[in-house]
């Protein structure tokens, strides 16, 4: 983007309520019980392997996305791309008012529902006590197949 650009641009924290606040993601590294004992080993050279601070400090460079290990910002390469663009650094300093996101089975849908049903309060079509309500209505119905009896 920095490249392509043709207008100027910055980057912000998220306001909160009451002060700075902003909500981490990702992506996991999952390790499946019922896999092969070669899948297992498999899967935790390559888990070694992308955790590495060089692989983190690549990939953040490359993304733009907060480095996934604190070992990352000691790199000579995500250092050295700090001080070229002080951009880069903005979203890990609001790590210590950061809150995890919204994450359960089928989330995209589930998120969509709550995202869909806080538009229509904000728009004035459901009340809030609707809104929530649907959107809990939503959420369980898309829940049920992963319930525990």
């Amino acid at each position: 983007m920095r490249d392509k650009a043709t207008f100027p641009f910055g980057v912000a924290g998220l306001a909160g309520q009451n002060a700075p606040h902003t909500v981490v993601g990702g992506g996991n590294l999952y390790f499946f019980k019922h896999a092969t004992p070669e899948e297992q080993q498999a899967a935790l050279r390559f888990a070694r392997w992308v955790s590495t601070p060089e692989r983190a400090a690549a990939w953040s460079i490359g993304t733009g996305y907060i480095a996934t290990s604190p070992a990352a910002y000691d790199t000579p390469e995500l250092k050295a791309f700090i001080e070229k663009v002080p951009e880069a650094n903005v979203a890990r300093t609001f790590l210590p008012v950061a809150t995890g996101e919204l994450s359960v089975h089928d989330n995209q849908r589930v998120y969509k529902a709550l995202t869909d049903n806080i538009q229509a309060c904000l728009t004035g079509v459901k009340t809030p006590a609707q809104s929530m309500a649907d959107a809990q209505r939503d959420a369980d119905r898309i829940l049920l197949p992963f319930k525990r009896a």
